[in-house]
């Protein structure tokens, strides 16, 4: 098992400031132990050679809680082997973050890798995606039947990924292998829910997408998980509107966070975006970006974290092209999209939007085995 230390230094901005300390919200615990290495599933790949898939779980060290949300961390690397892992600077950095705010996070692998093809990438891609969400799939139900061992809330559980992790999470409420079957067929694929604990539910609370789209916005029902996404405009590889991906017309087509906003607001399906003005897809590396957002991310989740607490406001914001330290259109709203202002009260919780700098996480991160 791992220690990490998180050292709170560096003057940033910040998107909200809350009173006291809240669970959830806040970075309570400066120490996160992390397991590393615990084997979820084993699937064949691509080339047919059976894997065995890991995820590394992180737990605010010191922790008493008896059961907690869970977020499954999910990394990028547009599907393609070798690219991005369980232990990536995105995946490392927020795993441990929303860990030291009392989260338990389960940063996972799964599989990638394609046939490389001029006449059937789109194909091949949506393939590894298809395969990628059955692992997705298989880590959830693997966490909820191990819920007693990891002290977790198996109602609890919640989605966050980063380019292909965030299409991941962006789907994986929506996908149907009937309506995958109308862009792909699945032959050889199996169905999406396929290993171990069939008899428990993969369904999430909710899903956090960092630069993600989905496949097809008909996709999208009213009544999925809740979503909140994260997105420059000037994303060159995952596009914030729609296209093709890497700007190629052999990828897949994507229909980025604005497309999924503007359709759910039509069709009355809960997602939240903030967009980022001028920022490209690699807006997760700046730490004062990934840490503002993260703040956000973990306000939404605290407003789906339990029944009385719908009422919870998120923070959308727009960022100026170029710096990371002034804001534009801010303002609180609730789940329902409405606007509340620049304060609100709720759950004894006090959240103030403020100009004014503030202390957030800094991303460089002390490891030390035990």
């Amino acid at each position: 098992m791992r220690i990490i230390h998180l050292l709170i230094a560096g003057t940033f901005f910040c998107t909200a400031s809350v009173t006291a300390t809240t669970r959830f919200i806040d970075a309570l615990f400066s120490d996160v132990d992390v397991t590393s290495g615990v084997e979820y599933r084993t699937a064949a790949n691509h080339a047919g050679t059976d894997v065995n898939l890991l995820m590394d779980i992180y737990e605010p060290q010191g922790d008493t809680m008896s059961s907690r949300p869970v977020v499954v961390v999910m990394h990028g690397g547009a599907f393609a082997e070798g690219v991005g892992g369980r232990d990536d600077a995105f995946s490392a950095a927020t795993a441990a973050y929303l860990a030291s705010k009392g989260f338990v996070t389960a940063s996972i692998e799964y599989r990638t890798g394609y046939a490389l093809s001029l006449t059937a990438a789109a194909a091949e891609v949506k393939k590894a995606a298809y395969r990628a969400l059955q692992d997705a799939k298989a880590a959830v139900r693997f966490l909820k039947a191990n819920a007693t061992t990891y002290r977790i809330d198996p109602e609890a559980v919640f989605l966050c990924g980063y380019s292909a992790g965030a299409i991941m999470a962006l789907n994986y409420s929506h996908l149907t292998e009937t309506k995958f079957l109308s862009h792909q067929d699945t032959a050889g694929l199996g169905a999406l829910e396929t290993g171990d604990n069939l008899t428990i539910p993969s369904s999430v609370k909710g899903s956090i997408g960092f630069a993600g789209a989905v496949l097809d916005t008909t996709w999208l029902t009213a009544g999925a998980a809740p979503s909140i996404c994260f997105h420059g405009t000037e994303d060159e590889v995952v596009p914030y509107e729609s296209g093709y991906a890497f700007g190629v017309q052999i990828m897949p087509y994507l229909y980025g966070s604005s497309a999924i906003r503007r359709v759910s607001e039509r069709i009355g399906y809960v997602n939240k975006l903030i967009t980022y003005e001028g920022e490209t897809h690699t807006f997760v590396s700046s730490a004062s970006l990934l840490t503002a957002s993260l703040d956000s991310a973990a306000v939404f989740i605290y407003a789906l974290y339990g029944t009385s607490a719908v009422r919870t406001p998120f923070i959308a914001s727009g960022i100026r092209a170029g710096t990371h330290q002034k804001h534009k259109n801010i303002g609180l709203f609730d789940l329902a999209g409405r606007y509340a202002g620049s304060r609100k009260t709720s759950r004894s919780v006090y959240i103030n939007y403020s100009r004014t700098s503030r202390k957030v996480l800094d991303k460089s991160v002390n490891l030390e085995a035990r």
